[in-house]
């Protein structure tokens, strides 16, 4: 069953969609949260404690949304939310690093480099293929 599979099923059975899908959906999916997390978010958290309605208001996202990514963020260990229910970024070198790495900028930056992932190698596409060297490309080269 999909739910189940683990890493080292996934290493026995390389990447075998119906054995171990999941991964990848995980990794596919943190990789716009993160970059989302870092350009509109963290530095908010990091000013003061907020509860996602109070975060929706000062940055205008929509709880859905925002309620996901603050939940992935807890999980990695980024944010984490008080007994009241708000909301603060975990301060220390992890969160310094995503936010180096991740941090908008100029040109082709590792935040531009992912985000392209995203936009031009839209999943499923098979391997060998022009998705699928868009995606190695940027991994060597970041």
């Amino acid at each position: 069953m999909c739910d189940q599979a683990t890493l080292e099923e996934a290493v026995e059975n390389g990447i075998d969609l119906s054995s171990n899908a999941f991964m990848l959906i995980h990794g596919w999916t943190s990789g716009p949260l993160l970059l989302e997390f870092v350009s509109s978010f963290a530095e908010p958290l990091q000013r003061k404690a907020m509860t996602l309605e109070e975060l929706c208001a000062e940055t205008g996202a929509q709880p859905g949304p925002l309620a996901i990514l603050l939940r992935t963020c807890r999980i990695l260990g980024y944010v984490s939310m008080d007994p009241e229910g708000a909301y603060s970024a975990v301060k220390g070198l992890e969160l310094e690093e995503l936010q180096t790495i991740l941090r908008p900028s100029q040109g082709m930056g590792m935040a531009g480099a992912i985000g392209s992932i995203y936009s031009e190698a839209i999943p499923p596409f098979a391997v060998p293929s022009a998705e699928a060297e868009k995606c190695l490309v940027v991994w060597a080269e970041h």
